[in-house]
């Protein structure tokens, strides 16, 4: 199978560190060149975007990266100039059975390829391109432009459940275009499941809880409310982690210190992967101050480590996270949030265990493997009803 990916966000530098965006496409492509298949990637990028992000300008043309053939073109605006002038002497359209577009930019690039191809076509929606494309088109003359756009494509990749309960919402008749393309992470992260009941008992030994969060600007207000929550917490000994990957705003140490708890709280600066994996080796309970529509990664990255996840409802987690189950769901109001943390940690031993083995459970089926067998498993059923189409047209 020959698959052409296009999005402008793929990295085209060979770097040690990539963040996680940049990684979860490339993961993603591999794993499908893993199992036998050709994967290009055709790169339309928005000259003023690359301006903005500081990014490394590659002229027009054809790269190899690690084998892998990349189509590397700029434009003022891939929306509204023609796509084929440009492309049509180097990108044999033809070859690929169906492409994939990851990207905002990739979207409207992709949408005006496929008439010029008339291949199947498969959108990935993260939090992001929702957002940008549900506000973009909601204006005229773009509406209908990305009405057909959801129209003619195949599948809709959603990063989350929450996004594809707002799609299903607004696009009713395209219910059955969509699927959960989740996060993974490596299955090597994963530690045996006795291992997880040996940190939940030596939890019961010591009566000590460690609980880990993460600072972000957009979501300051939610860490504060979870600060104040925990300092609530006085049923169990306890410590607080916060990590953070630039720097943290005065504020929140200010506000340890006014609550008499900043000996409890530590301020972890994420370097690495490595440092996560550390933390959450030690943690007991983690709660993301995000309440975006992805599904946060670091969700799996704790539950890999037998960490009782805690999210927001109808966040990105939401749906994966089953209240009482393999996790549990925060409600908004401070006072409940307070409740179910010392409700947590005066659960029966046994409901504890029956949780963290539900967490080994889940996260099994979070593993990168299983991300790109799912995905490719889609794809096949699409390509599949495409050539039984071609021979019927035949016929």
């Amino acid at each position: 199978m020959n698959i052409l990916f296009i999005d402008d966000n793929y990295n085209m530098e060979l770097k040690d560190k990539l963040d996680y965006n940049d990684l979860k496409l490339k993961d993603l492509i591999e794993g499908i060149e893993n199992l036998g298949h050709v994967v290009d990637v055709l790169k339309p990028n928005f000259l003023l975007k690359g301006l903005y992000k500081k990014c490394k300008f590659f002229s027009d043309g054809i790269y190899d990266q690690n084998y892998r053939v990349i189509f590397n073109y700029n434009f003022i605006t891939p929306m509204l100039l023609a796509v084929k002038d440009k492309i049509i002497n180097d990108v044999e359209l033809e070859k690929y059975d169906i492409i994939v577009a990851t990207s905002f930019f990739g979207i409207l690039f992709a949408e005006k390829l496929k008439k010029i191809a008339l291949k199947p076509v498969v959108y990935v929606l993260n939090e992001f391109e929702y957002k940008v494309l549900t506000f973009f088109f909601k204006f005229l003359p773009h509406r209908l432009y990305l009405r057909n756009a959801y129209r003619y494509a195949r599948l809709i990749a959603c990063s989350s459940s929450v996004i594809i309960k707002k799609f299903k919402k607004e696009y009713p008749q395209l219910k059955h275009k969509l699927f959960f393309a989740y996060p993974s992470i490596s299955r090597d992260l994963i530690i045996s499941r006795e291992d997880m009941f040996q940190k939940l008992n030596n939890f019961f030994e010591k009566k000590h809880i460690i609980i880990v969060t993460t600072y972000n600007i957009p979501y300051e207000f939610d860490i504060i409310n979870i600060i104040k929550s925990v300092e609530k917490l006085d049923l169990i000994n306890w410590n607080l982690k916060i990590l953070y990957k630039d720097f943290i705003h005065p504020k929140i140490e200010v506000l340890c210190f006014k609550l008499g708890i900043l000996e409890k709280v530590s301020f972890v600066k994420i370097e690495s992967d490595n440092d996560l994996n550390l933390i959450f080796e030690e943690a007991n309970l983690f709660i993301s101050a995000q309440k975006g529509y992805d599904f946060n990664v670091l969700f799996l990255k704790a539950m890999s480590k037998g960490v009782i996840p805690l999210c927001y409802k109808d966040s990105g987690a939401d749906g994966v996270i089953i209240n009482c189950t393999n996790g549990f769901i925060i409600k908004e109001s401070k006072e409940e949030f307070s409740k179910l943390l010392n409700n947590i940690c005066t659960l029966d031993n046994n409901v504890l265990l029956k949780i963290v083995s539900n967490i080994n459970k889940t996260v099994y089926k979070y593993t990168q493997e299983r991300r790109v067998i799912n995905f490719v498993d889609k794809i096949y059923k699409i390509i599949d009803i495409q050539s039984k189409r071609s021979i019927l047209i035949k016929k």
